[in-house]
């Protein structure tokens, strides 16, 4: 049923005709049980400012930058998680996670369900947009972004069809948003696009401009209430400076373009490849769809997709932004392009025993993949034998360790032993200091530079990074410890670099989170 603008009929909607489906879906996205590398950080970071009732004006972490200004701009998340944490442990932190999966799959469902496309239609997008979001509902402050914008997404879906939307609520939703990721940023930038193509639309077709200020109205707000941090507009230059500049470290993959990610993804081992086939499907299929089926009614929609296309294509983690944002006029346009006709006479809720049997699944799927269990798993290899030899020995100092690892490390030790460089890569760094530590990493020319200009008191590297034959060769330096995933380094003048037993054969042990 291609209902018309102010259609005050029941859309077909997945949220009735099959929410044990929804809910199986919810389970899906939140099945990953890996500890990402910078949820150390968080958790740090955030029981820090518990301890500090508030975020901490300077950084204290980083050796390299002494007492940077530090404007975090996630700091009420990072704050929320080492709270839940502390309290309910690695399950809070899953049921947590399950809630912003939850809001963010619910919220896409119901935009769907504004097209007024057939059901079909709706569970082939949903089934597509939750594959593709799998990598991205990590424990890491992007869930709240994920979970806000689709809920913007959803208002503004009912909006562009005249359906009542609380599109008011945009306003205390980012005062809240703007101190929990920098991701607000982009909710501004939604609604913005859509304010401007809906108000320009109406006033075309001869409908004046009270839509157009209404719209402006609550950007305005929008905007306004986004500067309720404790950094004012601070945070807007933190955000944008984060998500404007230029990848300080080109082996990040998240930092990868769109393309340039995908083409990786076909030589990794394993069904990663669904990953690929997926997204192709999605954006895809929006662009496509849009171009062969126009006529939707929905053009402040489709500029909405757009913007998340092209959001999408610079960079990986934006994917789950290009999904979020393409999902209803891809649904919209796949209607039309097959010109389907939805009927409420002939699309059925699934019976008490379909939904029974798909409710059955998500329970078990999520017993299985320990959605909600105690347990998280390492994303990589970690130094966990080199931190628990430090530890026996007392060890502190200035760590200049892999950056992947430095969450790993202030978690354990920080600030009382401080790092070079950590995951704030791209938000408190000058972009010599990632030079420096590339150039060291990866023993370039200039290695022995960084080695000497800073106040290191340990190195603290993979075992198969380059830098180490560097620092086997140095004379300054001295192996202290080692196992088979990382090498620690003390400057030769120091009293363990001296002792008879050094340097220390470990083991791995095995890990456990934290």
């Amino acid at each position: 049923m291609n209902a018309p603008q102010g259609s005050k009929s029941r859309a077909p909607s997945l949220m009735r005709f099959a929410p044990a489906m929804v809910a199986l879906l919810v389970v899906v996205i939140s099945a990953t049980d890996l500890a990402d590398v910078d949820l150390w950080r968080h958790l740090k970071f955030g029981a820090d400012m518990l301890a500090n009732r508030g975020p901490i004006a300077r950084d204290p972490y980083a050796y390299s930058i002494p007492n940077q200004p530090w404007i975090s701009h996630e700091w009420l998340s990072e704050v929320i998680f080492a709270w839940i944490f502390a309290r309910f442990g690695v399950i809070g932190l899953k049921a947590l996670r399950l809630v912003c999966s939850a809001i963010t799959i619910a919220s896409l469902a119901a935009s769907l369900g504004e097209t007024f496309a057939p059901i079909g239609i709706q569970l082939g997008v949903m089934i597509l947009a939750s594959i593709g979001l799998i990598p991205g509902m990590q424990f890491r402050p992007q869930i709240f972004t994920y979970a806000m914008l689709s809920v913007i997404v959803w208002m503004l879906t009912r909006d562009n069809y005249r359906r009542p939307s609380p599109l008011w609520l945009a306003i205390p939703m980012l005062a809240v948003w703007a101190n929990l990721h920098g991701g607000f940023v982009v909710g501004l930038a939604v609604l913005s696009v859509y304010a401007l193509v809906a108000g320009l639309d109406g006033f075309i077709s001869g409908n004046g401009i009270g839509r157009a200020a209404h719209l402006a109205a609550i950007v305005i707000g929008a905007a306004l209430a986004s500067l309720l941090t404790p950094y004012g507009i601070g945070a807007w230059r933190s955000a944008l400076h984060t998500i404007t500049r230029p990848p300080m470290l080109s082996h990040v993959s998240e930092w990868q373009s769109l393309f340039a990610g995908m083409a990786a993804v076909w030589h990794l081992p394993g069904l990663a490849v669904i990953f690929d086939v997926s997204l192709a499907l999605m954006l895809g299929g929006f662009t496509l769809s849009v171009i062969l089926a126009p006529r939707g009614r929905d053009l402040p929609l489709v500029a909405v997709g757009a913007l998340m296309l092209a959001a999408t294509a610079a960079a990986l983690r934006n994917i789950p932004l290009g999904i979020i944002g393409c999902a209803a006029p891809l649904a919209r346009h796949s209607m039309l392009l097959l010109s389907a006709r939805s009927s409420m006479h002939r699309q059925r809720r699934a019976s008490v025993a379909t939904q029974t049997v798909i409710a059955a699944i998500a329970l078990a799927l999520a017993i299985k993949m320990g959605v909600l269990s105690r347990k998280l798993e390492a994303d990589r290899s970690y130094p966990a034998g080199a931190i628990a030899f430090m530890a026996q020995h007392g060890l502190r100092g200035n760590i200049l360790c892999d950056y992947e690892w430095a969450g790993y490390v202030l978690y354990h030790y920080g600030p009382k032993s401080r790092v070079f460089i950590d995951g704030r890569y791209e938000m408190i760094y000058p972009e010599r200091i990632a030079e420096d530590f590339m150039t060291f990493y990866d023993a370039r020319a200039g290695a022995a530079r960084v080695l000497a200009s800073y106040p290191h008191d340990y190195v603290l590297i993979s075992s198969k990074a380059p830098a180490r034959k560097l620092m086997d060769e140095s004379k300054d330096w001295r192996l202290i410890y080692s196992d088979t995933a990382s090498v620690l380094y003390a400057r030769r003048k120091s009293t363990l670099a001296n002792a008879p037993s050094t340097p220390i054969k470990g083991t791995d042990p095995k890990f456990t989170f934290p």
